[in-house]
């Protein structure tokens, strides 16, 4: 493109992107609005951030319109005796300006959240990442703040309008409280609570080290 090198996604991998996306929908017509989303939202994040570092915001809009007309389909054929905007009530909802956002309401301790489907233009393709020193060594302890400055770096780009959790993540020394090695981008972690004599609060843990206290806890519990 005028001298720049400008790497996309290539059409045979967003065709064969749209075809997994259209295969789970026909395959699961009669599924639960809120099962759908959560079998479509890993493939659509998983895939956005695979190809996030390219020039990718165009076909991530395009995959967008793709997707939301194999849904509007999905959610007429299922109702085909009722009306459009009878459909839409039911399917589709408004978040962040969005008025044709897939999703529900449902409910968490009683209080009521938006479950959407994802967007992939909503994925940041601008910030780009920050190339490792060439004689930078991770078994170097005198690397160690530079791993741990990338570290964070990566986490708060990844915790980008999330400031609970940030706060949250500040508030532990970004370690797992579970295990006592850091937590960061690179490895899955998620939001668990804990039970003790002053009552129950959240943190942010990996997520091996909350299956193991799921396990544990649940092994102790009484049997009725």
């Amino acid at each position: 493109y005028k001298g720049t090198l400008l790497i996309k996604p290539s059409k045979k991998n967003v065709k064969e992107f749209l075809a997994k996306i259209k295969a789970i929908i026909r395959k699961n017509q009669a599924i639960r609005q809120d099962k759908l989303i959560g079998l479509l939202n890993p493939v659509i994040t998983g895939w956005g951030n695979y190809y996030k570092g390219c020039v990718a915001a165009k076909t991530f809009k395009n995959a967008d319109a793709q997707i939301f007309y194999k849904l509007w389909a999905w959610a007429l054929r299922r109702h085909r005796h009722k009306g459009k905007k009878r459909v839409y009530n039911r399917y589709f909802l408004s978040k962040k300006g969005r008025a044709w956002t897939f999703g529900m309401m449902l409910k968490n301790n009683g209080k009521p959240f938006p479950y959407t489907l994802k967007y992939l233009s909503d994925i940041d393709t601008k910030t780009k990442p920050i190339k490792i020193r060439s004689k930078a060594n991770p078994f170097d302890p005198e690397w160690r703040p530079y791993f741990e400055m990338r570290n964070r770096m990566k986490m708060l780009s990844s915790l980008k309008g999330k400031q609970g959790f940030l706060r949250m993540w500040e508030k532990q020394n970004q370690r797992c409280p579970l295990c006592g090695e850091i937590i960061d981008a690179d490895k899955i972690w998620t939001i668990a609570e804990l039970s003790d004599k002053s009552g129950k609060s959240k943190i942010i843990a990996h997520d091996r080290c909350s299956r193991t206290l799921t396990r544990k806890i649940r092994a102790y519990e009484p049997v009725s």
